[in-house]
């Protein structure tokens, strides 16, 4: 897309950046497509209070799997990522949600959904 300057804009590359921990959600999906226990994966920006975002891993393990968040990042160390770059958090899923006629992640609707999640827990927190 272009501005009306003439200018390039970026805008999906850019939704793909994890501005809080400047590093790209790929680098971390192909490690841990690496994984014997993993389908699919989509690590997505979700909201923090204090950093602004974070990083969340989708994961849809393989028919039969389960996977914990300790061997997920277990695995991530082993593969030498750097500290910074580990997600905060893991979702497990059957499936993750593709777009329509696309092969393509919905990291949107990924996204959408963290934030509900932690939403409901931060209001349960309040709650208690």
């Amino acid at each position: 897309m272009s501005s009306p300057y003439g200018l390039v804009v970026l805008q999906d590359l850019l939704q793909s950046f994890l501005s809080s921990r400047l590093h790209y959600p790929k680098d971390i999906e192909d490690l841990l497509l690496e994984h014997p226990k993993v389908r699919e994966v989509a690590v997505v920006r979700m909201p923090d209070p204090l950093m602004g975002e974070k990083a969340c891993a989708s994961i849809a393990p393989r028919p039969g799997q389960t996977i914990t968040f300790a061997e997920v990042i277990d695995f991530l160390k082993s593969k030498k990522l750097a500290q910074f770059k580990l997600p905060e958090r893991m979702e497990l899923r059957a499936e993750l949600p593709r777009l329509p006629a696309e092969e393509k992640m919905d990291v949107i609707r990924l996204e959408k959904e963290i934030a509900q999640i932690l939403e409901k827990e931060s209001q349960a927190r309040e709650s208690s």
